[in-house]
Parts: C-alpha cells; sequence; structure tokens
C-alpha cells in the first residue's frame, strides 16, 4: 500500500509539473504579444515583395525597383504598428476574459 501511493504521488507531481511546464511555454509563446512582435520583426517583406514584383514584372523591372524603395521605407512603421496593435487586441482579449 504504501508503494502504491508513493508511486500515486510520483504520478501526480510529475503530471503538476508537466502541466506547470506547458502553461509556462503558452505564456512565453501563444499568449505573449513579444511573441507575435519578435515573429514579425523576423519577417523580411522588402524581399518578399521584391520577388513577387520581379516574378510579375520581370528580373529588373521598374515596378520591382519602385517598390522595393516603398517597402523599405514604410517596413520599420509597419512592423511597429503591427506590434502595436498586436499588444492592444492582447490587452482587449485580457479584459474580456477578466470580465467573466
Amino acid at each position: 500500500m504504501k508503494s502504491f501511493a508513493l508511486i500515486l504521488f510520483a504520478l501526480l507531481l510529475t503530471g503538476a509539473a508537466t502541466l506547470l511546464g506547458v502553461v509556462s511555454a503558452f505564456e512565453r509563446t501563444a499568449a505573449n504579444p513579444q511573441y507575435y512582435a519578435s515573429a514579425i520583426n523576423q519577417v523580411s517583406l522588402t524581399g518578399f515583395a521584391v520577388s513577387l514584383a520581379e516574378k510579375l514584372t520581370g528580373q529588373n523591372g521598374k515596378v520591382a525597383q519602385v517598390l522595393q524603395l516603398g517597402i523599405n521605407r514604410l517596413e520599420p512603421q509597419l512592423k511597429q504598428q503591427t506590434a502595436a496593435y498586436l499588444q492592444q487586441l492582447f490587452q482587449y482579449m485580457r479584459s474580456s476574459v477578466a470580465e467573466q
């Protein structure tokens, strides 16, 4: 009986540790707006837009060059605004959950 209680306690302890690890990982990633903001900062909008424009208009097209110049200027602002909107969205979601 004593060994059964020890095994049960060990299983409960392991389950609790696993659950805490999962909750902690969730809080660091999916429930954290900074996680998404850093993921957005790693994406190269310029590279994506230029490669798409080159596929559509040709390798040395003027459209690709103009698009590259425009995206180079807009990319930091787009990323900053996206991070700000993510922060607002997460604050809204947390406040609506807290109200319930």
